[in-house]
């Protein structure tokens, strides 16, 4: 079953297109409350490290492995 029209979603943020997601799948019985939010916290963290890690490159910090 689909909508007859479309439907346009507006999310301000990453955190807010995250939080439909999870909800999404939590609707449809695909995942359970604790593994969305946990997944939601992982997510967050790796966007963190990806940031600091793009930032060290932008201003010239950023060190061999």
């Amino acid at each position: 079953v689909a909508p007859s029209v479309d439907v346009t979603l507006q999310l301000d943020t990453f955190t807010d297109a995250a939080a439909q997601a999870g909800i999404s799948r939590r609707y449809g019985g695909i995942h359970f409350e604790e593994g969305d939010l946990r997944a939601r916290e992982m997510g967050r963290n790796c966007g963190v490290a990806a940031w600091h890690k793009a930032q060290s490159y932008f201003d010239g910090t950023a060190t061999r492995p």
